[in-house]
């Protein structure tokens, strides 16, 4: 008996959310208080409810979209217990806590964590001056299928390439307390979190020890949106615009800088980004969503760029990105390789100088 009505409210809160099959549903019930006013969302922004829950109700969070990385539409419904809806809120951006998954698309993927065997490829990639090379990856409202993307790019830096632990510099809020070891060695390589005010303590850190001679390796992976035309990240409490996060990547005195932009409207990051030996490439335009791969729990654009990088796969199947064959696979080759290989409804693209900083001039191991 117990069983049929769990049944009956499941079909009821369908019904009321009007949800299709490609759509995910989260009841956010059991995260709020009696005397809940309002539900907080990523970026730092809230929903008020307009009376306070009774007993019977639920707070159901509906995503639209949930295979974008956001900055699109979804909707907060309160269903009383007869199925009528007695609040609905339209949202960009998901609530902090999302409670109970009643639904999603990829739950199967979910559940099955990626097996990592990458190979260090008898060490022939490895660069000669490894205290040169830096990277900075950041996280801001990570999900699994992120923390697995930065899982596969940290063992590529260190098995493929030989970056030092110590200049590869993680900031990810979500999973800095929940699982910070993304080699699978027993240490923690999550150093930082994600607010604003840490990512802007991040790169000031980063900006007094990098010397001009270094190289650095950017890679933003979560969610975006935009904010008055202009393309955000969206961050563990807040956003930040291209152009002030492109003022803060000027402090930083490298010799070269590749970027890598995962994020919906990421295209907005490229142009304050890009110039002389500085290299920046997208997985979509600034007016476009970005999305997870549709048959692994990884993001689809930058698993192929980081999959060329490491000539292989994250289960080290061989993959042949290096279309000249001269043994380097370079940015322009790591971009085409994956944009050949993108099956979403995104356009990735790619800028860089006109002098010694072109993509066909940067790898994650040289500069020419």
């Amino acid at each position: 008996m117990a069983a049929f009505f769990y049944s009956l409210s499941f079909v009821l809160v369908f019904w009321a959310c009007g949800l299709s099959a490609a759509e995910a549903l989260y009841d956010l019930t059991g995260t709020l208080g009696a005397t809940a006013q309002s539900i907080v969302l990523a970026g730092g922004k809230s929903v008020s409810l307009l009376s306070p829950l009774q007993k019977d109700d639920r707070v159901l969070f509906a995503d639209t979209l949930p295979q974008a990385n956001w900055g699109h539409p979804a909707f907060i419904r309160i269903v009383g217990k007869d199925g009528k809806i007695k609040q609905e809120v339209r949202t960009d951006r998901p609530p902090i806590d999302l409670g109970t998954i009643l639904s999603h698309p990829l739950l199967a993927l979910d559940g099955r964590a990626p097996t990592f065997a990458i190979k260090d490829l008898d060490g022939k990639f490895k660069v000669e001056e490894p205290q040169r090379y830096y990277a900075l990856l950041i996280n801001g409202r990570a999900e699994l299928r992120h923390w697995n993307d930065f899982a596969f790019l940290y063992r590529t830096l260190t098995t493929v390439y030989g970056y030092k632990k110590e200049n590869i510099w993680v900031a990810d809020s979500a999973f800095k307390s929940r699982n910070a070891d993304l080699d699978g060695d027993g240490w923690e390589d999550i150093q930082y979190g994600s607010t604003l005010s840490e990512i802007k303590g991040v790169i000031a850190e980063l900006a007094s020890k990098i010397q001009q001679t270094d190289q650095l390796l950017l890679v933003i992976n979560d969610h975006g949106s935009t904010r008055d035309g202009e393309s955000t990240l969206v961050l563990s409490d807040g956003e930040m615009g291209a152009r002030e996060f492109g003022e803060l990547l000027k402090t930083l005195p490298v010799k070269s800088l590749l970027a890598v932009y995962e994020q919906c409207f990421s295209g907005g990051f490229v142009r304050p980004t890009a110039g002389g030996k500085r290299v920046a490439m997208a997985a979509s335009t600034d007016s476009e969503y970005s999305f997870a791969s549709m048959d692994l729990m990884f993001n689809e654009f930058l698993y192929h760029v980081i999959a060329a990088f490491a000539h292989q796969t994250h289960q080290g199947t061989a993959v042949h990105a290096d279309r000249d064959a001269n043994g380097e696979v370079t940015a322009q080759e790591a971009y085409a390789y994956a944009v050949a290989q993108d099956r979403r409804r995104e356009s990735p693209f790619l800028e860089s100088g006109s002098n010694a900083g072109g993509a066909q001039r940067v790898g994650l191991g040289f500069i020419r």
